[in-house]
């Protein structure tokens, strides 16, 4: 996926709002300033309609247009180029492994991310894997955007790859491995929900994700462990929080034991064996709280959810803190459960 742009702000294709800095494009109004074209998986291109309204372009896709591969922005006069992103749909496995399967090959756009993300989901016809591997990256990235509307389309796609998981294979590959998906799947719906202010199924899923690992039924624990152990570390402050003292402390004990079965299966890729390192950090950790804490501070709290959760707070400080006071109203419910 390639991005090229002039002075963008705002790269919401999802609702066909493009924002510019005036400082760096000048002004843009009227229909006639800007020509818009949209290339479809055909790679047929479609005129789009267009309009400019204080420096924000709205470009309205025609649904049947859907999914779309790449978009181009420029002005009508001069045909200077002020956007254009390119590969924003794979048609196959293989464009899937080149253009979005890793972190480095996408935009970094937190809206075009996203916008890559739902298109994958909703028309992509390889791989079952990695249409619930696309919803798991666009529920990150509308954490990210924290808006809404994102966040309930985002939980819709990963209430719809539940239902698909078991139609996955084993492989090898985290992207398409029905075991580390299951678990991925779960850990990405309560961030969501985090995100949301839903308290009760932010619960009702981390419980959910526990029972899955304490039933020992995975064929391998190497690549699952990084998003179980780090769960599991959550649910063990959760637990202390609630003063669920026993609970607390079974739940570390799973998690020292999701580290030795993630040990056992453990192979010679070097990038998931680096992750191993994290399993055992998140094990030590939730081990710790349970058995030698006895007061829970603000500083644990935040060391806690800024070790387990998946959206750094640094780079998004408001989505953190929606997260965080979920997450403490979540123990209020847990302790009176």
């Amino acid at each position: 996926m390639s991005i090229q742009s002039s002075g963008v702000e705002i790269c919401d294709l999802r609702n066909g709002r493009i924002e510019f800095n005036p400082d760096v494009v000048g002004s843009l109004h009227g229909e006639d300033l800007i020509h818009v074209t949209v290339t479809d998986t055909r790679d047929v291109p479609h005129q789009v309609l267009t309009s400019a309204v204080n420096n924000t372009v709205h470009v309205d896709i025609a649904t049947q247009v859907r999914p779309i591969r790449n978009l181009r922005l420029s002005r009508s006069g001069g045909g200077e180029v002020l956007f254009e992103a390119q590969n924003l749909f794979p048609s196959t496995d293989q464009e899937f492994e080149t253009h979005f399967k890793s972190h480095r090959d996408r935009s970094g756009d937190r809206y075009v991310d996203y916008f890559v993300a739902s298109q994958i989901f909703n028309h992509f016809a390889g791989e079952e894997g990695y249409r619930i591997s696309a919803a798991v990256a666009a529920a990150y990235k509308a954490i990210e955007i924290l808006d809404d509307s994102y966040l309930a389309e985002a939980e819709n796609m990963l209430v719809g790859s539940l239902s698909s998981i078991p139609s996955v294979k084993l492989a090898r590959s985290t992207r398409n491995n029905r075991e580390h998906l299951h678990i991925s799947v779960l850990c990405a719906l309560y961030h969501v929900y985090l995100a949301r202010g839903n308290s009760e199924e932010f619960l009702r899923t981390l419980q959910a994700l526990r029972g899955l690992l304490k039933d020992h039924s995975f064929e391998s624990y190497y690549n699952l462990a990084y998003n179980g152990a780090l769960s599991l570390r959550l649910f063990t402050l959760l637990q202390l929080m609630a003063e669920k003292h026993a609970d607390a402390r079974r739940t570390s004990t799973l998690s020292f034991k999701i580290f030795k079965l993630a040990a056992r299966d453990a192979d010679e890729n070097l990038a998931h064996f680096k992750e191993l390192r994290a399993v055992h950090d998140n094990a030590y950790e939730s081990m710790r709280i349970a058995r030698r804490v006895k007061e829970v501070t603000d500083s644990l709290v935040d060391k806690t959810l800024k070790g387990c959760l998946r959206v750094p707070a640094n780079e998004h400080p408001q989505s953190y803190d929606k997260m965080r006071r979920t997450f403490l109203e979540s123990s209020k419910a847990l302790a009176r459960d």
